[in-house]
């Protein structure tokens, strides 16, 4: 009754939050209106009826948001919407994202299908990370407790599984994964200070990657390291070629894994400006996706995961990433904890990766644990292939060799 009041008096912006155990139900009708612009949704279930609606029946709207809702609907097809977050949605499988203005979408740890999207020509600002483990029960990622010492959680219940509490399902901590978000304006010189202090995941990224505190250049924490020679900086095969899937996992190369969704992601994404894609180590989606990597032509500062590295010190998939983003200015990169990678590189494992060309690669900034011997590696693959050292910056908490 207050939503169609308010529809009535021609509101331009509504925000409806329902209950976190038993989902608000919408009414399609109550929302179509030729003035409204701005509809923020959390703990609500989205059917196919009320997508529909707000594709053909709702022309101005400019911004969409959904936070823990159940996304039972087919998909958005919008031309007027510009921006569009999406946080711990469960969605069903096929769901389209079709928004030709878009300028910013957020897509931040989906469950049981990573959403298709189509037609971002307009894209500025792309941010996703994806949780392998929320996407299917074939996965499971185990999170250290103390992976960052400044990881919080403030409320219990935003571990909480969005889809078992939408059908009234016992409540299990089945999400490890909390969201991550970014400066909605832009992604300047200290957009990694302005996440929301309620949306970190579990190995905090989009915490203070960018603060003082803590942050060294390379140079003050080298001890020598940066004499060390790269000795698989030009290995004989190209990175480029998407038959050696570029040091990935082979199970990544043959499975199928398209019911996760994601298709064409990063193709999607390519127009993007500012771009960041998040992921734990080996995550399926994104590193089935690099497969066929674009060409970033447009991409100024680019923030990435775990994903694009392999357990040890395979830096394939960030080179490649790399070579592909001919006008990349500003790189930040989230190195977690990982105890295997202490002993494969015990083990003799040698730092691998390629050639690149970054002319105007201005930064590059690490977020890593004290101690992490990957700094040192990735430091020198980029003073090989041209970056100064004086423009590495790492940002260290915690310690890479604390027991579990």
């Amino acid at each position: 009754m207050w939503i169609r009041h308010a529809i009535r008096r021609k509101v331009r912006v509504i925000q409806l939050t329902g209950h976190a155990i038993v989902f608000a139900r919408l009414d399609s009708m109550d929302f179509v209106s030729r003035h409204l612009k701005i509809l923020k949704l959390s703990y609500a279930n989205v059917f196919d009826s009320f997508t529909m609606k707000l594709s053909s029946q709702c022309p101005s709207l400019e911004e969409l948001e959904l936070k823990d809702c159940l996304v039972e609907g087919h998909g958005i097809i919008h031309v007027s919407l510009k921006r569009l977050t999406m946080v711990k949605c469960a969605f069903l499988k096929n769901f389209l994202v079709d928004a030709p203005n878009l300028v910013f979408v957020r897509c931040i740890a989906p469950e049981r299908w990573v959403p298709l999207f189509k037609n971002f020509e307009a894209l500025v600002t792309g941010s996703v990370m994806f949780d392998d483990s929320l996407l299917s029960y074939e996965f499971g990622y185990q999170v250290d407790d103390d992976e960052f010492a400044q990881t919080s959680d403030d409320d219990d219940d935003d571990n909480n599984s969005t889809y078992a509490r939408s059908i009234g399902k016992p409540i299990t901590a089945s999400d490890d994964s909390d969201e991550f978000i970014s400066d909605d304006s832009d992604f300047s010189d200290d957009f990694c200070d302005e996440y929301s202090d309620d949306v970190k995941d579990s190995h905090d990224y989009g915490s203070d990657i960018n603060s003082d505190s803590g942050t060294y250049e390379y140079s003050e924490i080298a001890n020598g390291h940066e004499y060390k020679q790269f000795e698989n900086l030009n290995d004989g095969h190209d990175c480029t070629k998407g038959s050696n899937y570029h040091g990935c996992n082979a199970m990544y190369a043959t499975s199928d894994y398209k019911s996760l969704g994601g298709q064409n992601v990063l193709h999607s994404l390519s127009n993007a400006q500012n771009l960041e894609l998040l992921g734990h180590l080996g995550e399926v989606v994104l590193r089935r996706e690099s497969i066929s990597c674009p060409t970033f032509s447009n991409l100024k500062t680019l923030t990435l995961g775990e994903w694009c590295i392999s357990t040890g010190a395979d830096f394939d998939i960030l080179v490649l990433l790399l070579q592909y983003s001919p006008t990349l200015e500003k790189l930040y990169l989230h190195l977690e904890k990982n105890p295997d990678i202490q002993k494969a590189l015990e083990g003799g494992i040698k730092p691998k990766g390629g050639l690149f060309s970054c002319k105007h690669l201005s930064m590059v900034r690490i977020r890593c644990t004290k101690g992490n011997p990957r700094v040192h590696m990735l430091a020198q693959l980029f003073r090989y292939n041209g970056v100064l050292l004086e423009k590495i910056y790492v940002r260290r908490s915690g310690s890479f060799c604390e027991p579990s």
